[in-house]
Formats: structure tokens, C-alpha cells, sequence
């Protein structure tokens, strides 16, 4: 390939200038993907208005325009004039080869298009098309077909109103008619594909529809005409446009655009998690390594150049059947492209015996859900009071779309200090002679003992979770009631416990899982999901032999939300402020149950139960999904990395920029790996605030059960650090604590300045080096606050 060729002379003269520049840089900050590098280049692009396109439709922003014959959709931005199209809108090569063919017959002298390198015909249709289904051929491999295929006139736009199209689709390939409104407005452009919509002979082998997967994409590589050896083989790289796709893994990532030297394996994020139920095996293993992360919301978005142009999409309806993925350069095509792939099929494999024996199929019944997604684009560096053309202008869009829609609302807190959370871990079950026997590491008496002497000591604004707070402990605690044991704790220590913590302002609550269960909890053929093969879903760990309970499976979602109801009529009667809840809040599952559900289904329920619940009552959420923000007001293990696939380059706040001012975030514990002062630099960054998971016993006890994984834990281990973490992210986030997140710049490699409505900024130094800003140094590995 030439861009091999190209690159490894490149590269080594690269590789010589590192090793004899870097000993005299020593110092220098060398940023990592778990950092955001500064702002791409800025962009030259020609303001043109697009030729051989209708228009369709124009508002005080924008022009839309539609070319029929390759179902491109192009979008021109009077404020700035740039134009984005949802595809490449190039020729087929095949239609260029038979041009120049029938210029040589007539005797005239060829036009010689430069064609695509290593775009078919099929994949030429993908790159131009608006609409492309995916579908399974008879033996389950995944076929694409396009709105646009070559030589074949497989659409139709129709005209309802001046803001209303219908793309109505008939693939070529297979027999599936589709039909895809099109809405416009003065932020962008509006999709909808309702389910009732989708028909044809070959609907139940339809795997996914994907959106505008082109729109956005940087790279390729043209071939051009060799006059002398009369043939297409002078390759030429297309110029890489300087910007990234934000995709939601974690906090936030980007994957800028560049030359890779080798094949990235795609990103890949299933919004909201993976459903279980419907997996390809009906077991999973705990894999050994660190859990990669799910989107928590249906979103992601392509910058192009410095604060020029930028899309943010999002789905309205959808979400939860929704996966963002982004092709990079040199996978399958010289492009990277980014996309919305919305999956109506599957292919799993139907067990028939207990040896597991079995076979794939597909499902008979394909996802039925209504599909409803939004483009809004954005320009300019924000000046003008819109949404910059880069993440934080996403971030700030989608806010405004989530405050529209009632899912956050502004929660400003008046209090002078920020809030700390505190969770203990009190005990959990190891293997015994006769069956199971309670480790215990913390009672309810230490925990109050505890929490006092951090209140004495200056920090007043604490909430608090209880892990592991009755009978059989974390792991096999009945999750619809409450066995109160001596040695932890009887109902009357509980009841001092939050009384007295109620009394200086702590809010004390019990936390607990509701979806990942066992069999020594409960019978699970009547309360765990089932698989779509009709098998209950298993979960291993594999990784930690020595786990006393082995084999987990996932509740029901109407057994989780049932058990729900019944344990927190109990709190109510304790006196709790709050209610911690764990697994429903970040699991999203279907059941093939004979009174089973749809992923839709249990988020409807879920939200029923959340909004009762949260009457009177504050919810602390572990890592909640996008559907349940309304009703949450501690967000608890708030994300602050991305999952650092190689394809991603930063790490970026998106995540905590949407949130900013809609709740309490939290950081991940600090006593597990996150307390240098990097870590406490990210607090202050990222806007979230300290949390810790304590005991009063050395977590050493905990080895033998299936809590091994906390392995430090013991409050006087961590009785200074907690003062000097709270202390030093305090002094910062206490200033800004009642207004918005704005703005945030990377002014160099380390140097990460964030602004807030109120006039404050703060200034993060990660670097060995002190930085001058404003006529004031900022030291080495430190902050300072600006007003």
C-alpha cells in the first residue's frame, strides 16, 4: 500500500528525532489516552453551496439539500458556509469505467475520475447512501445492502410538508421496504423510523439499520489515471481533515483522525450495557481483566477542525437497541466513519441438551421499537452564545436537549462545603463446614463511631451506603427483606445509627444489588431472566477461584423491581433520607420468561418505580443510565476514564459536562488506586467529588469471600487521606459548586483551564512543571482558582 510505503521512512526518521530530542526535553508532559491533547488545527475549507443537489428546505441557519440518485442529504451552514453530506457522494467506478469505455468506442478523449481505493460497489453504495440495513444470509453472515445500490433505483423521497420528507426505501438485495421521515429545523436534522413502517418478506432476517454512516468521515485514497502505463495505479491519500468523533465510553473519549500505520480494531459501545438475554451464549466468565465500559446515553459526535464545525446525535427513541460504532482508517476502507447502528436481530446459539449441545439461529421474532434520532450542528468557538464546535459544545447541546426534555433539571446547592461519600463494606460469606459462615468487618456501632469522627473532625456534608447489612452479607443478603444479624447489627443499632447520623446532617442508607443474584439467595428458576434459548442466564467468575459463591445469574426485571418495593417499605420504617440502589440502575435486561419482558418494557418500569420512589425520598444510583437521571440525586461511581481502547486518543468530562449542576457526582472509591495527586487533580477537573468504601476490620478478612476484591478498606489506613483528599478538592469545587460548567481548555500538554458561569475559572497543572497564567504561577502538580 503507499501509505505504508510512505510512512516507514517516516517513522524512523521520527524514531531518530525522539531519541535524540527526548533526553533534552526531560520534564517534558507526554500525554497518554487517559489525558485530552490540546485542539486539532484549524481547518481551510472553500465555502461552496452544493452543485447537482435540490434544495429542500431552508431556515435562518441552514440550507438542505437532496441528491436523488445517490440518496446523499447534504446540510450547508449559512453562518459559516460549510457543508456536511451523509455521505461521500462519489461515482461508482464501475460507471466510470464504462464512461471511459464508451468514449474510446465514439472515438473521444476519456474524462479519467480518479476512483476510490478499496470502496466496491456495495461499499460505494454504503459511503454514499443515507440508509443501509445489515442483514443475514443463509448461513448467519452479515450482508449489507444501501438505499442507493448501483444501477438500481431502490428509493423515493416524498414531500409531506416544507419541513417533512419521507425517504421510502425498497432494498434491491432483499425484500424489505423501509420508510424514513425526515424532519428539518434550525438546529439540524431529525430521523424517524417507525417500527409499523418496516415491512416485507425478509423483515425477520433485518439485523440493523445504520444512519448516515459516511456523514463526518475523514481519510481515503484516490487512484488515479497513469497515462504512461495507460491504467488506474497512482495512489494519492486523501488530506485527513484535522478533528475527532466523541464517542460516550466512560467519562467521554475522542478518536481523532489520523494515519494509522496498522488495522484498529473498531469501537464498538452498547448503549446501556449489553442485554444478556439476548447474547450469543446464555453463560459469560469474568475474563480477568478490567470491565470495559458501556455508554450510559445514546450519543456521540464528529468535530472537524478548531472550533469550526461539529455534529452532535443523539437518540430520542431507540436508545436501548442502539450501538455507536466508528470504523478507523485502514478497516475494511481508508475512512474512518462513525455511525448509529440500531439492531433489530441476532444470532444466538440454541442449546437442546445438558451437555450443551446445540446449533445458531437467528430470532424469530425481531426487535420491534421505533427509531428517533437527532443531528444538531454546531459552529463557532461559542462567542456568539451557542454551542462550541467541539466536545464541550456537544456536551452543553445535549444539556440543553436533556433540561427540554425534563430528563435533568438545575439542582444548585447553597451549602459551603462539598458533599463526601462514605460507604461501608460490613460483611459477606465465606465457605464453612455447614455451608456458609459471615465475615464481618464493620457493625453498625463502628460505622456510626466512624462516620462521627469524621464529622468531628471538619467534614459535615456526608452521605453514606451500607454494604453487606444483614444476614449472609453483600452476596447472599435476601434482597427483598431484612434479617438482621447480632454480630452486624439488630434493627435497633441500625435505627441509632441513622438517628444519630440524621442528627449532624449525614444521610445514612442501606445499599444493595437487585439484579445479580445466586442460588444460595434464592430458587432461580422462578426469579432469574431467561436467555433467549430458553435457558437461565449464568455469569462465572472464572478469575477468582477461591469465591465461595461461584455461578451468578440476573433477576428478572419484575422480580428486581418487586423486591425493590418490599426492602425499601422497610427503610421507610428505619427512618432513611435515602435509598442506595445498585444493578437495576446500570443493567438493562430482557426476559424470555413466560411473563417476560422487552428492554423497553423494564425501562418503563423502572422509571414507574424510581419516580415513586424518589417522592420524599433521595436516590443514590451506582453508575445510572441515561433513563433514569430524573430521578436520581447522587450519581455514585461516576466514570473519570474511558475503557483506553488503542483507537482512543483522549479522555474528555463529557459525562460530567452534561451532569454539571443536575446532581452529586462521585468519583470512583479513592482507596482503590485513585488518591495520588494526579488523581486528586482529576477530581477537581472533572467536577466530581471524593468518595471512599471503609470498614472498621483490616479487609484481609474479606479474602475468602466473594468481596476479595476490596482488598483495602480499614478506616485508620485512610483516616489522614480522607482529610487531605476532601481538603484539597474542597478548596476547589466548593467555588463553583452552585453554578454551570461552561467551557474547558486544554492550553497545552497538561494544562487543562475549565471556566464556570459565575466568572471563576480553575486552572489544572498535571505536569512536573510550574505554568504562568494571568500574571500567577501555578506549581507543579497543583490548581489554582481564578475570579
Amino acid at each position: 500500500m503507499l501509505r505504508d510505503k510512505l510512512r516507514r521512512p517516516v517513522a524512523m526518521i521520527i524514531l531518530l528525532i525522539m531519541v535524540l530530542v527526548l533526553p533534552l526535553s526531560a520534564g517534558e508532559y507526554i500525554p497518554t489516552n487517559r489525558d485530552t491533547l490540546v485542539d486539532p488545527e484549524p481547518m481551510e475549507f472553500v465555502s461552496r453551496q452544493p452543485e447537482d443537489f435540490s434544495l429542500l428546505y431552508e431556515t435562518e441557519r441552514f440550507k438542505f439539500y437532496f441528491r436523488d440518485d445517490r440518496d446523499v442529504l447534504a446540510v450547508y451552514d449559512k453562518r459559516n458556509g460549510y457543508t456536511w453530506k451523509t455521505g461521500l457522494d462519489i461515482p461508482f467506478s464501475r460507471d466510470i469505467d464504462n464512461a471511459i469505455d464508451e468514449a474510446v468506442e465514439k472515438g473521444e478523449t476519456p474524462n479519467y475520475i480518479p476512483k476510490e481505493d478499496r470502496l466496491n460497489t456495495t461499499y460505494t453504495g454504503i459511503a454514499n447512501s443515507l440508509i443501509t440495513v445489515e442483514y443475514y444470509d443463509q448461513t448467519y453472515n452479515i450482508k449489507r445492502t444501501s438505499s442507493a445500490p448501483h444501477g438500481k433505483e431502490a428509493s423515493k423521497l416524498m414531500k409531506f410538508t416544507d419541513d417533512h420528507y419521507r425517504l421510502d426505501i425498497s432494498f434491491a438485495d432483499i425484500l424489505l421496504d423501509l420508510k424514513v421521515h425526515i424532519y428539518f429545523d434550525d438546529h439540524g436534522v431529525r430521523y424517524e423510523i417507525r417500527d409499523e413502517e418496516i415491512q416485507g418478506e425478509d423483515v425477520g432476517i433485518m439485523t440493523a439499520v445504520l444512519i448516515s454512516p459516511f456523514l463526518g468521515s475523514s481519510g481515503g485514497v484516490k487512484v488515479h489515471w497513469n497515462e504512461e502505463e495507460q491504467e488506474y495505479n497512482i495512489l494519492v491519500p486523501n488530506e485527513i481533515i484535522p478533528g475527532y468523533v466523541f464517542v460516550p465510553d466512560g467519562s467521554g473519549a475522542l478518536i481523532r483522525f489520523k494515519d494509522n500505520s496498522s488495522m484498529l480494531r473498531p469501537y464498538t459501545g452498547d448503549v446501556y450495557g449489553r442485554d444478556y438475554s439476548q447474547s450469543t451464549y446464555y453463560y459469560d466468565n469474568d475474563q480477568g481483566y478490567v470491565p470495559f465500559k458501556n455508554p450510559a446515553m445514546p450519543v456521540f459526535g464528529i468535530a472537524h477542525g478548531q472550533d469550526q464545525n461539529a455534529f452532535v446525535a443523539y437518540a430520542v427513541k431507540g436508545g436501548e437497541y442502539m450501538e455507536i460504532v466508528v470504523m478507523p482508517e485502514e478497516n475494511v476502507t481508508h475512512y474512518t466513519w462513525a455511525y448509529p447502528r440500531f439492531v433489530y436481530n441476532t444470532v444466538y446459539h440454541q442449546v437442546y441438551n445438558r451437555r450443551g449441545d446445540g446449533y445458531f439461529t437467528a430470532m424469530e421474532d425481531r426487535n420491534h421499537f421505533d427509531v428517533e434520532i437527532r443531528y444538531d450542528f454546531l459552529q463557532g468557538d461559542g462567542s456568539d452564545g451557542s454551542p462550541s464546535a467541539d466536545y464541550v459544545g456537544m456536551a452543553i447541546d445535549y444539556r440543553g436537549f436533556l433540561a427540554d426534555s425534563k430528563v435533568i433539571a438545575d439542582k444548585k446547592q447553597k451549602e459551603d462545603q462539598i458533599p463526601i461519600r462514605l460507604d461501608f463494606v460490613m460483611s459477606d460469606v465465606k465457605n464453612s463446614i455447614f455451608g456458609y459462615e459471615d465475615v464481618i468487618v464493620t457493625t453498625a456501632a463502628q460505622a456510626k463511631d466512624i462516620l462521627l469522627d469524621i464529622y468531628d473532625a471538619g467534614i459535615n456534608r456526608i452521605s453514606s451506603g451500607l454494604l453487606g447489612f444483614q444476614k449472609g452479607g453483600i452476596t447472599t443478603g435476601k434482597p427483598w427483606k431484612v434479617s438482621w444479624s447480632r454480630e452486624i447489627g439488630k434493627k435497633n443499632d441500625f435505627v441509632d445509627l441513622i438517628t444519630t447520623a440524621k442528627e449532624k446532617g449525614i444521610d445514612v442508607s442501606f445499599s444493595q444489588d437487585y439484579t445479580v443474584i445466586n442460588e444460595v439467595q434464592m430458587i432461580l428458576p422462578s426469579n432469574a431472566a431467561k436467555h433467549i434459548n430458553g435457558w437461565l442466564n449464568e455469569y462465572w467468575h472464572s478469575r477468582f477461584t477461591s469465591f465461595p459463591i461461584e455461578k451468578m445469574s440476573y433477576a428478572r426485571p419484575k422480580k428486581s423491581a418487586e423486591w425493590l418495593v418490599k426492602q425499601t417499605d422497610i427503610f421507610k420504617k428505619l427512618g432513611v433520607s435515602s435509598f442506595t440502589i445498585d444493578g437495576i440502575t446500570n443493567k438493562l435486561l430482557s426476559d424470555y420468561s413466560r411473563q417476560g419482558n422487552t428492554v423497553t418494557e423494564a425501562i418503563s418500569m423502572y422509571q414507574n418505580l424510581f419516580r415513586e420512589l424518589n417522592n420524599g425520598y433521595k436516590i443514590n444510583a451506582y453508575a445510572p443510565n441515561q433513563y433514569l437521571w430524573s430521578y436520581v440525586d447522587r450519581f455514585l461511581n461516576t466514570p473519570v476514564f474511558s475503557t483506553q481502547y488503542i483507537i482512543e486518543t483522549d479522555n474528555v468530562p463529557f459525562l460530567q459536562m452534561v451532569l454539571s449542576g443536575s446532581m452529586e457526582l462521585y468519583a470512583p472509591y479513592s482507596n482503590f488506586s485513585f488518591y495520588t495527586d494526579k488523581d486528586c487533580l482529576r477530581m477537581i477537573d472533572f467536577n466530581v467529588y471524593p468518595s471512599f468504601l471503609l470498614s472498621h476490620e483490616s479487609s484481609h478478612y474479606l479474602a475468602p469471600t466473594n468481596s476479595a476484591n476490596f482488598y483495602s478498606t480499614e478506616y485508620n489506613l485512610y483516616k489522614e487521606l480522607i482529610q487531605k483528599i476532601y481538603s484539597m478538592v474542597n478548596s476547589a469545587l466548593s467555588q463553583v459548586a452552585d453554578t454551570k460548567w461552561i467551557n474547558r481548555e486544554v492550553l497545552e500538554n497538561g494544562i487543562v483551564l475549565n471556566t464556570y458561569e459565575n466568572g471563576v475559572q480553575i486552572l489544572i497543572n498535571y505536569t512536573d512543571n510550574p505554568f504562568r497564567y494571568r500574571d500567577e504561577e501555578v506549581k507543579a502538580l497543583s490548581y489554582s482558582v481564578f475570579k
